[in-house]
């Protein structure tokens, strides 16, 4: 690595081959003493004090606690009991507290609402100590917006206002708030970021003043510098005194995606971009993007006063009989006749009626469809979550799921476009059993009793559809969960390839996560997928398989 390039671009400070900014030295040893804790699991008999006091440091409001709280607005006469922090999650409090801005990468289902209502309690104390006002802002996702309240409310025992982008729910928001007197957490979503009504009230609000917290949850959406998004975010930024982002897949992208983050969230502690692409990424000589990486284990090395990774493969996961299917088959004679016609490949594999009007969706022009209706029938009286990117092909695949007498609920950002509506769709299809379920959200699920999970659209980018996997697989005890890849033998096999290219980056850049997918994509993939194309080449048959089946000592392929 070009350490003395990256070093004086930006005038960094390091310590043992890190960036570490402002922190003092003996910060930077404190951060080395935990992180050798838990990666040598207490083996060295080493003691981190800070981490006993931290378990009961969140509270655990029952749910008819919390809706008392927030039809009152204030937790006065609720009697709030303790709850306690698991070992992962008093980790990344404990490493949070240390280095003061992070970007803690905790794996889906770890629990990172209660890490931040940890980080808030605490500062709260520490607030009321020191005689002055605690406040905090939490952005997250529309969809995610009453989730991430519930929880903040039961975690943290107080009151949390919340707000959208829209302009009326922006000024029922500050009319409340003069109601109140103020707010000490606010939930908002992405959009109310953008709204100037909102920022003129934070500006108001807090009167040269800031934010002791700024939480950023799913922060992939500042994945790209350039965006308006990203610089609407800077300009928030300047309102907190601490910034901490939360996301499961930081490398969503490529390492640029994490990059971005990482600057956002400590950029005395960052290089500038340019240096840090020489450093750690190759670059193609003519069109200048990234094709490889480069200085991995310094990377992670340079990284680790900003970036805590915590995954459930290091909590003990187990993996029982859970497998990953692929499926490849081959065109339809008018899926053929189509693709010379077009540049949209992904309609002719998923849903030819998105570029030809006068066509009618049939199972018989749509060997994907077919294969998908199969599955199901197989595993009748079992619920299927099916991933289909196109509003569109979710409406036919209804249709034609329906007309197979199953019956389907469809949950996306377009009929179901507010928290309201996307709740009522997960609960029908929880309470009544419902067979599919036909989505294109990546967050904002929580599925764990379904065993079975269908990529009817796939990606490049391993760590969306790990994403959509941890909808599915969210405990430490996997067991029975099958995943399905149903593949076109054309341009899809490449896009296939790509996303074990990027499974294989992000291990090396994140410390890895415990996904059938991504294992399957790392570990199971080119080789036996060569296999069966040939297969189904020499032998004209429609569908080709490959079965990867986990266990907990063991992996089985079969082609």
């Amino acid at each position: 690595m070009e350490v003395g390039l990256l070093v004086a671009v930006r005038n960094l400070e390091m310590h043992q081959d890190a960036f570490k900014g402002s922190l003092s030295v003996d910060v930077c040893e404190k951060v080395d003493l935990l992180l050798e804790y838990i990666n040598e699991g207490n083996k060295t008999g080493k003691v981190v004090e800070e981490i006993p006091s931290l378990v009961n440091s969140i509270y655990a409001l029952k749910p008819e606690q919390i809706e008392q709280v927030l039809v009152q607005k204030s937790s006065v006469g609720i009697d709030k009991p303790l709850g306690r922090l698991r070992d992962g999650q008093t980790w990344d409090v404990a490493f949070t507290l240390l280095v003061e801005n992070a970007l803690l990468g905790a794996s889906v289902g770890l629990g990172k609402t209660a890490v931040t209502a940890s980080l808030i309690n605490l500062r709260r104390e520490k607030c009321k100590e020191e005689g002055r006002p605690f406040r905090y802002l939490f952005i997250t996702a529309n969809h995610l917006i009453h989730q991430s309240r519930k929880e903040l409310v039961m975690f943290t025992g107080e009151y949390v206002g919340i707000t959208s982008g829209d302009q009326r729910e922006v000024g029922k928001f500050i009319n409340e708030s003069k109601e109140l007197g103020g707010y000490e957490g606010v939930v908002a979503t992405y959009s109310a970021v953008k709204s100037f009504e909102f920022m003129r009230w934070l500006h108001n609000e807090l009167q040269g003043g800031k934010f002791d917290y700024l939480f950023v949850d799913e922060s992939e959406v500042l994945g790209n510098t350039k965006s308006d998004i990203y610089k609407s975010m800077t300009i928030l930024r300047e309102y907190a005194t601490n910034v901490v982002c939360l996301n499961a897949t930081v490398f969503a992208k490529d390492i640029t995606t994490m990059y971005a983050q990482l600057d956002f969230v400590a950029p005395d502690k960052m290089p500038y971009k340019t240096p840090f692409e020489k450093a750690y990424c190759v670059k193609h000589h003519i069109t200048n993007q990234i094709i490889g990486y480069r200085n991995t284990d310094e990377f992670n090395r340079a990284i680790r006063y900003i970036y805590f990774k915590r995954s459930r493969q290091e909590r003990g996961v187990s993996l029982v009989g859970s497998s990953v299917h692929l499926y490849v088959h081959k065109l339809s004679s008018y899926q053929r006749s189509l693709l010379s016609q077009t540049s949209m490949y992904y309609a002719v594999f998923e849903d030819p009626s998105i570029i030809d009007d006068e066509w009618t969706f049939n199972v018989e022009d749509v060997p994907k469809a077919m294969k998908l209706l199969e599955l199901i029938r197989q595993n009748k009286g079992e619920q299927f979550i099916v991933y289909v990117q196109n509003v569109q092909t979710q409406y036919n695949l209804r249709d034609m799921l329906e007309r197979s007498g199953f019956s389907v609920s469809i949950l996306n950002g377009q009929d179901t476009n507010t928290p309201k509506k996307k709740a009522l769709v997960k609960e029908a299809f929880k309470e009544e059993k419902r067979d599919v379920l036909l989505t294109n959200l990546q967050t904002g699920l929580n599925m764990n009793e379904v065993n079975h999970l269908v990529f009817y659209s796939f990606s490049k980018d391993s760590g969306k559809m790990a994403q959509v996997e941890g909808r599915m697989v969210r405990e430490l005890n996997i067991v029975g969960k099958n995943i399905y890849l149903i593949m076109a033998n054309q341009r899809e096999y490449e896009v296939l390839l790509k996303a074990k290219d990027h499974a294989v980056a992000t291990a090396k850049h994140t410390k890895g996560e415990v996904s059938l997918l991504n294992k399957f994509l790392v570990e199971g993939l080119s080789d036996n997928l060569a296999l069966v194309l040939e297969d189904l080449k020499d032998k004209n048959k429609q569908i080709g398989y490959v079965k990867y089946t986990l266990n907990e000592e063991n992996a089985k392929i079969e082609v």
